[in-house]
């Protein structure tokens, strides 16, 4: 048999390479943004971004990327929309246009949402803890209620809960949920005065209390004061008399050291603890000394 001639397969240009998945990619005009921005090379803003790709599938930081995508990315735009009606810090009294208020109410629409969300959350934790990719799917969620889409005519995620969930169900209860909210405050109301009644009470106690011992301790401090000068004006008996002067010289000497103590002492009274009687005894025993 006759072998059939192989037929001949064209070769690629030289000098042409071969397209790939990363040079599409590197050449896409989002990475070439990213690449502007960062000032680094395509190739590792690339790399990166695969990496970070899968951490995230992986489950890691999920937790701070959703509290920066739920919190602080809704809060910067709430500010945004605030400033830019004129009622924010800036004021400028002019009339808010449609654009504003637009804005306005769907960060408004998309904080009542959240707080839903929130509460489902909190009570729900438990179950959705075995939810498969929960932090995945929050994510996702968090993104359709803040970003408008074509399908849903420009609106938001979270405009078309609230008009289909949330508001409509707020709506419906208003006057239960009002009535309720009355009470609730009426009851914080009465806890706190009761509060502040209990402590001013406690507080006079305390008050009168630390009066008391700080006049106790200002009697206590007077009271040792007075007989440390009466103990020293004692001492000045023996002090008194020069030697060698005889009875007649130590009785005057006693006397006027006794004068001198009860000058001393103030508005003329006797110090505490009898100073006449210990003057008395001090020159009796004074006396029998120099007689033996």
């Amino acid at each position: 048999m006759r072998k059939r001639n192989a037929e001949p397969v064209a070769a690629a240009p030289a000098g042409v390479p071969a397209a790939s998945f990363f040079q599409q990619a590197q050449d896409s005009p989002g990475l070439q943004w990213l690449s502007n921005k960062t000032g680094m090379p395509a190739q590792y803003v690339l790399w990166g971004g695969m990496i970070l790709a899968g951490l995230i599938l992986c489950g890691f930081g999920m937790g701070p990327l959703s509290a920066i995508i739920g919190f602080i990315y809704p809060m910067f735009k709430s500010f945004h929309a605030i400033e830019a009606s004129g009622l924010g810090v800036a004021a400028s009294g002019a009339p808010m246009g449609a654009a504003e208020q637009r804005q306005l109410v769907v960060m408004l629409k998309y904080w009542v949402v959240y707080t839903f969300f929130t509460l489902c959350e909190f009570f729900g934790d438990a179950l959705l803890f075995w939810v498969p990719f929960y932090p995945h799917l929050k994510l996702g969620f968090l993104l359709w209620c803040l970003r408008p889409f074509e399908m849903l005519g420009g609106r938001t995620g979270g405009e078309l809960m609230y008009e289909r969930f949330f508001g409509k169900a707020l709506h419906e209860n208003r006057d239960q949920l009002e009535e309720f909210g009355a009470k609730v405050q009426h009851e914080v109301s009465n806890v706190v005065d009761r509060l502040g009644a209990d402590v001013k009470t406690q507080g006079r106690k305390h008050a009168n209390s630390i009066a008391a011992g700080a006049t106790s301790a200002v009697s206590a401090g007077l009271s040792a004061a007075h007989e440390y000068a009466s103990s020293a004006s004692i001492e000045e008996l023996d002090d008194a008399a020069p030697p060698n002067t005889g009875a007649a010289g130590a009785g005057k000497a006693t006397e006027t050291a006794a004068g001198n103590a009860a000058a001393k002492s103030p508005k003329g009274k006797s110090p505490k603890g009898g100073l006449k009687s210990s003057v008395a005894k001090r020159v009796s025993k004074f006396e029998t000394k120099k007689k033996a």
